[in-house]
């Protein structure tokens, strides 16, 4: 995605170090062992991502990739 993309932020998630989870306006599910949590049937560790609209398509993309572009 380069910085001329148009795209528009509608949620985000925040798996913390410590297990908790924290999201608004994206379904996630946090897993048993509270390393990882689930969406949209692919597994993704603690960090910040944003939910991303493009195009009619949306995806979860990094706070830190996000900051990069």
């Amino acid at each position: 995605m380069s910085p001329t993309d148009d795209y528009e932020i509608v949620g985000w998630v925040w798996l913390t170090n410590y297990g908790e989870l924290k999201s608004n306006g994206v379904n996630v599910k946090l897993s048993d062992d509270k390393k990882y949590f689930i969406y949209n049937n692919k597994k993704y560790l603690s960090d910040v991502y944003h939910l991303v609209r493009k195009n009619g398509l949306e995806g979860l993309v990094s706070e830190k990739f996000l900051k990069s572009i």
